[in-house]
């Protein structure tokens, strides 16, 4: 376990170095947008999954090809997350002031353009295969988000719509992280089961998070309790909890032109009652349990432990 890691740690290093030095402009703004965006920390699960991936197929050594396709990977995902405060206002993100809350959208927008143009531009370098993939991913990530617009304040939005925006958003770059693993040991037949567990462990993550939203837990999700119900973006528990007893407050707080906190409080008062958090908890485990499933036909390694940690790492539990 500790030569794993020692290994996969080094490989992370490297996929950091490389964020860094993707950082870079002629314009000196734009470096000083994109260091503080890209530098400000995150999980980095996805080029965690990537490289774990990789090792559990067999793999010993980090490619550099590898590395490219990581860190492109977690440049995309951090453009997506400049536009995403763009569309919802957002304040803060990974702890410091979100770009357009301090540069204005205007110029969130073309940092969210060049970290695209960063990450493509690693990716590109790679076989046809991984710009195949990850150019997938990419536009499931582009239609996730018209979707999730499209379903802002939807009192009647159906969960297999819900499952698709969050695959979309959420589960298709992580599945993408273990195929492009699995092709860059050369173990192409794994793709598959590498592939399921990163769209499953997506799936589990993003319900667990609204899960969270719904209970209130600042100190993981950064935002306080409610945020989506305030948005009106698409949440699994509210879902849930609007199919069963809090439908009708729902459709009510979902009716008014102007929702008050008080409005939100017994929104959330209704929800707790409606069973809609235990719903959501069973949700996400069915996903975390097919994620663990999904990697049965590799063989035990420390790599595979070190991916099924992830999944027990996931905030599924009862409150």
């Amino acid at each position: 376990m500790q030569s794993l890691t020692l290994d996969l740690e080094s490989a992370m290093r490297d996929v950091e170095q490389l964020l860094a030095a993707s950082c870079s402009s002629d314009e000196p703004l734009l470096t000083e947008m994109a260091r503080r965006m890209v530098l400000a920390g995150g999980k980095r699960i996805r080029p965690r999954i990537m490289l774990l991936s990789y090792m559990a197929c067999g793999a010993r050594q980090a490619l550099p090809e590898l590395i490219e396709a990581a860190a492109g990977i977690e440049l995309i995902h951090t453009a997506t997350l400049v536009h995403d405060d763009i569309i919802d206002r957002g304040e803060l993100r990974r702890g410091v002031p979100a770009t357009q809350r301090e540069h204005g959208p205007d110029r969130a927008i073309i940092l969210g353009d060049f970290l695209f143009t960063q990450g493509f531009l690693l990716s590109a370098r790679q076989d046809a295969e991984v710009v195949r993939l990850t150019g997938a991913a990419c536009r499931k990530l582009a239609e996730g988000e018209l979707k999730e617009l499209q379903a802002l304040f939807d009192a009647d939005l159906s969960l297999e719509r819900y499952m698709d925006i969050i695959f979309c958003k959420t589960a298709a770059p992580l599945e993408a992280c273990g195929r492009v693993g699995a092709h860059f040991a050369g173990r192409d037949e794994w793709q598959d089961a590498l592939g399921a567990y990163g769209k499953h462990l997506g799936l589990a993550f993003q319900v667990s998070d609204d899960l969270l939203d719904l209970r209130g837990d600042p100190a993981r999700t950064g935002k306080p309790r409610g945020t989506d119900l305030r948005s009106g973006a698409p949440n699994a528990a509210v879902l849930l909890g609007a199919r069963n007893g809090a439908r009708a407050k729902m459709q009510e707080f979902l009716a008014k032109r102007v929702r008050t906190e008080e409005d939100v409080q017994a929104a959330l008062d209704a929800l707790a009652r409606s069973g809609a958090a235990q719903e959501a908890q069973r949700l996400a485990e069915e996903h975390a349990a097919r994620a663990v499933e999904a990697l049965s036909p590799l063989p035990d390694s420390p790599a595979k432990r070190e991916l099924l940690a992830q999944v027990r790492a996931l905030p599924v539990r009862p409150a």
